[in-house]
């Protein structure tokens, strides 16, 4: 003889614990994750615009920086001092062109007397600016031979200008280019005492003003060896970008600067940048140089106050449940005690 199944009923206070759990429990889950969600997905983008500021922020000193060094770089234009008469003139408009061409020099002590113009008018140029290190001038005379200055911030002694010229490229130099133009960091290694310094360069073309400005001869190129701490304290002034990556890239995407070292004049492929996993782009607008400014950032490291919100919200919300089913079923024995017993004598009543 079979056995009947006993059937599997809920006591009332299961059902009342069930029902505040349910009641209470869903809502309250349901709000809380959509709550925490929001202000997680807005948090998010706060942090984000935050970073995407800091950038511009960069990229815009570094703006401002190149364009102090771009007014500098023209300073030969405007250089009245006569070597004809020893004083200033600020009638003649191309002091410094006769300066590099002997004008107005006895030719005995043509050279000797040049060769102290110009290295002062250099050193009137580094004055201007603190983190300038070395001054170059490389033109022809008036026969056409190359001559060249050198100043810099420790004296007049160069160890070897070979690295200079590799450096800058000097065989390449477009003769014909009007703006001013940017070369990466390199080392200091032509100086003597300072091989271990990181400088770049800045450099502008001078030309004879007396053509027409189709048909202007060059006279040389000035060169402004800038230390790369420059670039370094404007990225540092911003506490927000201290750890992340930082690029300053060329149009074509050679890095002119980073706090990368082994990716300063490398070719930098944004895309593949920007597809990384993991990583987030951020850059700011191009500037009037060309010069662009970009930054890496580690997400996890971006993000990691998020992550750490979530863990206490997860935990929190956790703290929440067991409150509510420990409540819940104290409660419902509280409140269902009363009523089984009364039932339960009922059906001793009803039973005789």
């Amino acid at each position: 003889m079979e056995k009947k199944k006993k059937e599997f009923r809920l006591g009332m206070f299961h059902k009342f614990t069930l029902v505040i759990l349910v009641s209470g429990l869903v809502p309250m889950l349901i709000l809380t994750t959509v709550l925490f969600r929001t202000m997680l997905v807005q948090y998010r983008q706060v942090i984000t615009d935050t970073y995407q500021q800091a950038v511009i922020s960069v990229g815009s000193r570094i703006d401002n920086m190149l364009s102090a060094y771009n007014t500098i770089t023209k300073m030969p234009y405007y250089y009245n001092f006569s070597s004809q008469e020893n004083a200033m003139n600020y009638m003649t408009f191309d002091n410094f062109r006769q300066i590099v061409y002997g004008i107005g020099y006895a030719p005995e002590t043509m050279e000797e007397e040049r060769k102290s113009d110009m290295e002062g008018f250099l050193r009137n140029l580094m004055s201007t600016d603190y983190y300038i290190t070395a001054a170059h001038f490389i033109g022809k005379d008036l026969n056409g031979n190359e001559i060249s200055f050198h100043v810099n911030f420790w004296g007049n002694y160069f160890y070897t200008l070979d690295p200079f010229y590799e450096a800058v490229d000097r065989e390449h130099t477009d003769q014909s280019s009007r703006d001013m133009m940017l070369y990466p960091i390199h080392r200091h290694n032509y100086l003597s005492g300072s091989y271990s310094t990181e400088v770049f360069t800045v450099a502008r073309n001078y030309y004879d003003l007396r053509g027409s400005i189709q048909d202007m001869n060059y006279v040389g190129t000035l060169y402004l060896d800038i230390d790369a701490r420059k670039v370094s304290s404007l990225i540092d002034s911003v506490d927000f970008l201290r750890d992340e990556k930082l690029y300053v890239l060329w149009p074509d995407g050679t890095c002119f600067y980073s706090n990368q070292p082994e990716a300063i004049g490398q070719k930098l492929d944004r895309e593949s940048m920007s597809n990384e996993p993991g990583m987030m782009l951020l850059q700011a607008p191009s500037s009037e140089y060309g010069v662009e400014t970009v930054v890496e950032i580690d997400t996890k490291t971006a993000f990691a106050p998020i992550q750490n919100l979530y863990r206490i919200m997860y935990l929190l919300l956790a703290l929440s449940i067991a409150a509510l089913a420990a409540g819940s079923v104290f409660f419902s024995r509280k409140l269902t005690g009363p009523l089984t017993e009364m039932m339960q004598q009922m059906k001793r009543v009803e039973t005789g």
